[in-house]
Parts: structure tokens; C-alpha cells; sequence
């Protein structure tokens, strides 16, 4: 028994000078972070000036932001600080959200209503069900048009799955969802909601949706987006087939399909919205389609990738009025290449599989600084999360593995001329291809990539 004892005060001593001894180590060092580079195609040179920052903490208490000069020496300029007051296991989404306005709207059946608790108990006693019950609703014969369902983060409000919403501001989002859904009056035809309902002896039940149907989101592509005091909302042809069902839903709109705009003013944080000011600023024909969006907040325009007869273009809406300022032709991306649109600091990046375009803006009007082919090099390890900066004709690209590896690429007007791969002593790897597991969590939402103002 002694002997057990002895044991486990000595493994406990073991314990706690394995995490001094890590905690040491990590304290002693904590600035010292060095970036390790690898070219992998062209010259270095054409990387220099370029300042990429990465983010990382260790058990969402240590943190690490770490600034480094590409072209100089491999130590970087790292900032070290820590926070204990968060909960170490706290790996939610909620404690590593962006601070990011955005507004959602679910079209079809509304999922609060049909998990009512009032509306089940009285579905249960009226058809005195115990056990198991179906039963299938035709949505006609529940609403008079499309019902919608808000989720949004705007201000201080932030209301969507899991978050608390006070009881005034709930009212008032219902308000809105049925000043919304009243307003588009979208028609509904053939949808259906199966409805499964299982009751116990002691009056407890669970509730399941299934085989729910909406015909208006397999015909017609709608978007949120946010911008100037405003929430814009874009209907438009999935893809770009006008039958007769498209046509119904896009013809059960106030004025078909296009952009509405719905203004809103923020008071304390909370956003109050106008909606009798909802109206459509900007029209299409039903076999245009809408595709990803970008808003330029300097130049108070809104860029939206549209497609029609085949060809793509981006129409530029200005944010203030709605009116369509501009249409710039994208010929040289194929017409099912899909397009990611990125703007910073007045350069709208419109990125694709195959193809790089850079559009520089003045007065509010673009026009086409760069345009290259990307094949076979930036698809490879390009992921969800990376940055651009666009100086002089000159394009940076900052992407990651999201586990401490960047890639960097550069491209001018003749196409790609420099590709980079960087680590950092943050992921306690020894080589490149003996990849340990590491600790540290990378911020890769917070990574980002700039042309230094050095001279």
C-alpha cells in the first residue's frame, strides 16, 4: 500500500514537472518563432517585401501573432500574450466566430413551427396518439406563401442557432419574417412535409421532419448580402434554365427577379429595419443567374459574378442607390468554372481553378489590371481560408494547410513567378515530411498577406 502511495506521489511530481518543464520551455522562447522557407518554383526575390501574419494559440489561452518579412532573416516579429479566463476546452464555434455582420433567410417550412410544443400536444391529444404517428402536411394548405426564417449577427444582435435572443427582439424578428415573407408572397405548389411523432405512456414525445420538400430552392438561387445600412437580397435562376416552374416562382416575386434592397438603421447596436422602404432596385431576366458576391466598401459598391447566354460578367451595383454602374466581361473563365471573389484595400481579386483576374478600381469604375492563367500550381494546396494583396501589377497569394505550413505565390503579368512554402518553429515538426502532431491551433481566419510600404 506504502509502495502504491510512493508510486503515485512520484508520478504526480512527474506530472506537474513535465507541464513546468513545457510551460518553461514555451515561456523562454515564447517570441522566438522562425519561419523556415522552401522555394519551390522561381525567385525568392519576387517575394521580398511581402509581410504575411499568422495567429496561433495553445489551448485558447496562449497566443501567438507572428509577423514575417519574406526576403529577410528567418527570425520574425512575434506578439506573445495570454488570456486565462477562457474555458481551456472551450473548442466551440461561438469562441472563435469572426466579428462578421451577415443575414440569412431560410425559405420553405419553418422549423420552430412544426417543433411548437403547443402545436404537437395539440396534434397529440386531438388524435389521441401513442406510439408512433405520421402524418403528411401539404404546405398550400398551411400558408398562404412561402414562409422564411431569419438568421443574422448584425451590431450587438446576433440571432441563429444556439444563441440567446431576449424576448423583444424575438418579437420583433417575427415581425420581420412575416413582413418578409408577406412582401416577396413567393407561391407555394407542391410542397410537402412529413411529420414523425413518437409519444410514451407518460405523455413525453419527440418530434422528426422529414421528406420536407421546396421546390423554390431547386429552382431559384437567393442571396443575403450586407452593405451600407442595407441588407440586399438577389433572386435569380439556379442554372439558367427559364421552365415553368422557375418562371412561376420568379413571377410570384413583387417585381421577378433581380436585387430588393431593405435599408435598416442601427440604434445601441440593434438594428431596426425599415421595411416599408423594401424594394427591388435592380432587374434581370429569368435566365440570368447570380452566382458569388463581393462588396467594396470603399468605393460603396456591391460586385455580384452573373451569368447569361453563357457568358460571365460582374455586375457592379453601387450600394447607395442599387443602380447597376458597370458590367465588366469575364471572357476568359469557362463558362462552368466556378469563381470566388475576394476585394481588399480597392482590388477586387476574381479567382478560379484555372484563372486569376485582378480588377483595380477608381472613381468607382474597374477595369482589368491582371489576368492569368493559375493551372496547376495554386488549386493544389489553395483551402478554405487565405488572403491576397495586389501592389504595382504585382499578385501575392497566402495560403496554408492549416496546420502551420503557408504557400505563397506571386504572379505578374507573364503568370506565376515565385512559389514559396513556409513553416514555423511554432509546429514542433523536425522536417518537412516528418509531420508530428503539434498543439497549437492556427487562426487561419486571421491570416493575411501585404506588400510592405518599405522602400
Amino acid at each position: 500500500m506504502k509502495k502504491g502511495f510512493v508510486v503515485l506521489i512520484m508520478l504526480c511530481f512527474g506530472a506537474f514537472g513535465g507541464i513546468f518543464f513545457v510551460w518553461s520551455s514555451l515561456n523562454q522562447n515564447k517570441t522566438d518563432i522562425r519561419m523556415k522557407e522552401r522555394v519551390l518554383y522561381g525567385d525568392s526575390k519576387e517575394a521580398e517585401e511581402l509581410v504575411f501574419t499568422s495567429q496561433a494559440n495553445l489551448s485558447n489561452q496562449l497566443f501567438w501573432r507572428t509577423e514575417h518579412i519574406l526576403g529577410g532573416q528567418d527570425l520574425c516579429k512575434t506578439e506573445f500574450t495570454t488570456d486565462f479566463s477562457q474555458d481551456i476546452l472551450d473548442v466551440s464555434e461561438e469562441a472563435h466566430r469572426k466579428a462578421e455582420d451577415y443575414f440569412h433567410l431560410d425559405w420553405g417550412y419553418q422549423g420552430r413551427y412544426w417543433s411548437d410544443g403547443e402545436f404537437i400536444e395539440q396534434l397529440v391529444q386531438e388524435n389521441d396518439i401513442s406510439g408512433w404517428y405520421t402524418k403528411t402536411f401539404r404546405l398550400q394548405d398551411e400558408y398562404p406563401y412561402y414562409p422564411v426564417e431569419i438568421q443574422l449577427s448584425l451590431g450587438s444582435l446576433q440571432a441563429d442557432f444556439g444563441s440567446e435572443v431576449s424576448e423583444n427582439h424575438k418579437k420583433m424578428l417575427r415581425q420581420l419574417e412575416q413582413e418578409l415573407a408577406a412582401y416577396f408572397h413567393v407561391p407555394i405548389y407542391e410542397d410537402t412535409l412529413r411529420l414523425v411523432i413518437k409519444a410514451d405512456e407518460e405523455g413525453d414525445f419527440s418530434v422528426y421532419v422529414s421528406d420536407a420538400t421546396c421546390g423554390m430552392s431547386e429552382k431559384v438561387s437567393s442571396q443575403c448580402i450586407v452593405a451600407d445600412q442595407a441588407i440586399w437580397f438577389t433572386f435569380s435562376s439556379i442554372d439558367g434554365v427559364s421552365d415553368s416552374m422557375t418562371k412561376k416562382y420568379l413571377d410570384g416575386l413583387p417585381e421577378g427577379a433581380g436585387v430588393y434592397r431593405l435599408p435598416y438603421r442601427t440604434e445601441e447596436g440593434i438594428p431596426h429595419f425599415e421595411t416599408d422602404k423594401l424594394e427591388q432596385v435592380y432587374s434581370i431576366s429569368a435566365d440570368t443567374v447570380f452566382y458569388d458576391s463581393v462588396v467594396d466598401e470603399n468605393a460603396h459598391r456591391i460586385l455580384i459574378h452573373t451569368q447569361k447566354s453563357g457568358k460571365q460578367f460582374l455586375s457592379v451595383l453601387s450600394s447607395d442607390t442599387g443602380a447597376c454602374v458597370q458590367e465588366i466581361p469575364m471572357e476568359s473563365i469557362a463558362e462552368d468554372e466556378t469563381v470566388t471573389l475576394r476585394c481588399k484595400d480597392g482590388a477586387v481579386l476574381i479567382y478560379s481553378y484555372n484563372q486569376l483576374i485582378v480588377l483595380d478600381g477608381a472613381d468607382g469604375k474597374y477595369s482589368i489590371s491582371l489576368d492569368v492563367d493559375a493551372t496547376n500550381k495554386l488549386e493544389d494546396v489553395v483551402t478554405d481560408n487565405w488572403d491576397f494583396a495586389w501592389k504595382e501589377g504585382k499578385l501575392a497569394i497566402l495560403t496554408t494547410d492549416n496546420s502551420g505550413v503557408y504557400y505563397v505565390f506571386v504572379y505578374n503579368s507573364n503568370g506565376l513567378s515565385y512559389q514559396g512554402k513556409y513553416m514555423d518553429s511554432l509546429t514542433l515538426r523536425k522536417t518537412w515530411k516528418k509531420r508530428e502532431s503539434s498543439v497549437i491551433l492556427y487562426d487561419n481566419e486571421k491570416m493575411s498577406i501585404q506588400w510592405s510600404s518599405r522602400k
